[in-house]
């Protein structure tokens, strides 16, 4: 099921020398694609041309160039605004969005400073590493991140009418997750997956304005070693996961597209052979593949590791026969219209958390001025005030 791939030489060149990758993205055309290069501090393009000329392999990888730029530190997740806006998240920094050039085979390297910047400490963004993102309508977009270390998914609306800006910003989930690894939207906005790393399964959510409330998810997917990248098929009845500690990619299955209770995974397929999975085996956590994403045609799946650099496997041929779409999914005014509610009961929630702080420590101070301790001082209290007003005179 993997698909032949002819590269020209400076891709070949590019791809050898990105050492270990994290996460790819197609761009929403599908004509590139973008890979993390965590250690190389780099965001490497490839073009790709899926229906070339000549009579080779049917995937040509044409043109390659290199991002960099000093708001890049160690970039581990990726995800498109739109083909022109690339947004990067930073192990050990922020989550950033560059705008790329459309066609990057005039030049082999970029340096870029970035166009918006979501961190530490104005955004409760902190070892940012894997990103979904989600079009609700009217220019704005649902930015998820998975913060890894400090165990937490953030959620961020993006104006991008307004020059990319940051409306707003909460913490959605903070619990019930052991490093948040790979992070994705269902095309419909109806589902969220977090690969929940250490407790070894993916945890599904409904996208609704109470998702936030609580920690439990109510879906789960079981049978994986260390769970990654992670994508929903464009019908939301099939999702992947990349395994960095097996050779294989899992694929689960939602015949209805809800995907609540407990499953296992439908079908397992090798990306790698076992030379290639032990070469990279330093620990249990790492061997497998890393990053994945699905063609927008949903045709491609595209794979990536330190010894696979970009794969490519023919999803329709793993899959089975799909729909190009969700079975029922909301048109663009409802989207919009459940989007807005979800950010209003985030903005509810901070609200009231700041009420109920408010009255704690409200609570903390009728209790120290009720003490037994805070009545026996109080002439020394009297007596410190007098005498810092005959100081002042």
């Amino acid at each position: 099921m993997r698909i032949g791939v002819r590269a020209d030489e400076a891709v070949k060149d590019a791809l050898a020398r990105i050492g270990r990758t994290e996460d790819v993205a197609f761009s929403p055309s599908g004509d590139r694609v973008a890979i993390a290069a965590l250690v190389e501090n780099l965001v490497l393009l490839v073009d790709v041309d899926t229906d070339p000329d000549d009579a080779g392999a049917p995937i040509r990888l044409a043109g390659a160039v290199e991002i960099r730029s000093a708001a890049l530190n160690r970039p581990h997740g990726l995800t498109w605004l739109a083909d022109g806006h690339l947004i990067v998240a930073n192990r050990e920094g922020a989550v950033v969005v560059f705008e790329v050039p459309a066609d990057g085979r005039q030049q082999d390297r970029l340096i870029l400073d970035p166009m918006l910047t979501i961190g530490y400490p104005n955004e409760p963004v902190v070892t940012p590493g894997s990103l979904s993102v989600f079009n609700v309508g009217a220019g704005l977009f649902e930015l998820l991140v998975c913060n890894n270390y400090v165990h937490t998914v953030s959620r961020h609306l993006v104006d991008a009418r307004a020059g990319i800006a940051l409306v707003s910003t909460d913490v959605l989930l903070s619990g019930g997750i052991d490093v948040p690894d790979g992070v994705a939207h269902s095309p419909s906005g109806q589902w969220v997956a977090v690969s929940n790393h250490y407790d070894h399964c993916v945890n599904l959510y409904r996208n609704t304005a109470e998702l936030g409330r609580t920690p439990a998810p109510c879906g789960l997917l079981t049978g994986l070693q260390y769970a990654h990248g992670l994508r929903f098929s464009a019908d939301e009845t099939a999702l992947v996961v990349a395994d960095s500690g097996a050779p294989f990619i899992h694929l689960f299955r939602a015949e209805n597209g809800d995907w609540e209770g407990e499953r296992a995974p439908a079908l397992s397929f090798r990306v790698m052979t076992e030379g290639e999975f032990e070469s990279a085996r330093d620990n249990p956590e790492e061997g497998g593949p890393k990053g994945l994403d699905l063609s927008p045609d949903g045709r491609l799946l595209a794979v990536t590791c330190t010894q696979l650099p970009l794969a490519f496997f023919d999803f329709a041929a793993i899959a089975g026969p799909l729909a190009s779409a969700p079975r029922t999914a909301p048109d663009d005014a409802e989207r919009g219209r459940e989007a807005l509610l979800r950010f209003l009961a985030a903005a509810r929630r901070t609200l009231e958390d700041a009420a109920d702080q408010r009255r704690s420590a409200d609570e903390d101070v009728r209790r120290m001025l009720q003490s037994r301790s805070w009545r026996i001082t109080a002439p020394l209290r009297r007596i410190g005030a007098a005498a810092r007003r005959r100081r002042q005179a």
